[in-house]
């Protein structure tokens, strides 16, 4: 990667939310006329985002069948 893939980067992960990271992405694309930055940063967060809302409902699903499935086992475990 290039410096200009790296900044992106670095700041489509880094800043929390995705207005600040077109805002921080944007001032850094007229201070050092890159756009490439800008590009990266916006493609970056936009994927992050993406697989947070694919994977916190997994992970959410997953979580309540394996306690689901434990408090069912350990009930009819104890009651034997």
């Amino acid at each position: 990667f290039g410096l200009s893939e790296q900044v992106g980067i670095f700041l489509g992960l880094s800043i929390h939310d995705t207005s600040q990271v077109m805002a921080a992405a944007l001032t850094y694309r007229e201070a050092f006329d890159d756009e490439v930055a800008l590009k990266t940063a916006a493609v970056t967060k936009l994927t992050r985002n993406v697989f947070l809302a694919t994977v916190i409902p997994a992970l959410a699903w997953h979580s309540r069948t394996t306690t689901t499935a434990s408090s069912s086992s350990s009930s009819s475990s104890s009651s034997s």
